[in-house]
């Protein structure tokens, strides 16, 4: 669940409830305040480790934490997990990393 305000208690139990029932997972963590940064493209995923490597490196130069990836087979995006806080310089800095080159 991605949500920059917390959800009301009630409201957040009764959707992992949901989720529990319906898709059993194995384990689930629950990340408040998480924004989502997804990186999309064709180019992304055929270069998949370098692309990873530079907006690693880019949001380390911008002290801004990876706090999840993932990359999903078949998928054209790579999703970033970060702070809500710091989704806005996030996205700021990928730009200037991959598109103003």
């Amino acid at each position: 669940m991605l949500s920059k305000k917390p959800q009301d208690p009630e409201i957040t139990q009764r959707i992992l409830a949901r989720i529990i029932r319906e898709v059993t997972p194995d384990h689930m963590n629950v990340h408040e305040e998480m924004g989502s940064v997804c990186l999309v493209g064709q180019k992304a995923m055929k270069q998949l480790g370098s692309v990873v490597q530079r907006a690693i490196e880019t949001l380390e130069t911008e002290e801004i934490s990876i706090e999840n990836v993932s990359a999903p087979q078949g998928g054209v995006g790579i999703l970033l997990g970060v702070n809500s806080d710091k989704t806005k310089r996030a996205v700021r800095a990928l730009y200037k990393t991959f598109i103003e080159k």
